[in-house]
């Protein structure tokens, strides 16, 4: 999911990476559209152990659920405390 200037960037520090979530699921909006959300198949444990693994000491975790609601979904609490 790294692309290799990305992982340059990690190592050097240059980068700190964020995970946004919906109900736990990883996502990325498109220009901030909740309608246009693309949704990963993969664990949000798992893409923070690639981003560590690629050099990363930061993470961004971003309940979007929270932003748009003004509260946390339990998913995203599960997930965020397995992070």
């Amino acid at each position: 999911m790294l692309t290799r200037s990305e992982r340059i960037d990690l190592a050097a520090g240059r980068a700190i990476p964020a995970i946004d979530l919906i109900e736990g699921d990883v996502v990325r909006l498109h220009q901030g559209r909740y309608d246009h959300a693309t949704t990963y198949p993969i664990d949000p444990v798992e893409l923070a152990k690639r981003y560590a693994a690629a050099g990363a000491t930061w993470l961004h975790v971003v309940d979007l659920d929270a932003a748009r609601t003004g509260r946390r979904s339990r998913r995203h609490a599960r997930a965020r405390h397995r992070l």
